[in-house]
């Protein structure tokens, strides 16, 4: 499945002024997540395919969105090519969609 870098899960969670990692660490000890090698990832693909379609599509695009924006801030201060990556590949999956005035 999808996996994260536990550093970039905390550089968001102080970014967002959300608690991340507490819900996280509780998926790992329901069985939901791995935590392996400072990642984290999904036991199962179908485990992360249910819980990418919780949300609604467009939801998720704006999720997507304002995590990508977020890391970048976060990129732009500490230089870290693992936020970049995962900082361009959330706003690459929040699309134009993300951006685009619903009125259109």
């Amino acid at each position: 499945g999808a996996s994260v870098k536990i550093a970039v899960v905390e550089t968001l969670e102080t970014k967002l002024r959300m608690p991340l990692i507490e819900s996280v660490e509780k998926a790992v000890a329901e069985g939901m997540l791995d935590k392996i090698d400072g990642s984290y990832r999904f036991c199962h693909d179908q485990l992360q395919e249910a819980a990418y379609n919780m949300m609604k599509p467009d939801e998720r695009c704006l999720f997507h969105f304002k995590y990508g924006i977020a890391l970048l801030a976060c990129n732009i201060e500490s230089d870290n090519d693992d936020i970049l990556f995962e900082a361009t590949s959330q706003l690459n999956r929040g699309g134009p969609t993300a951006v685009e005035d619903a009125e259109q």
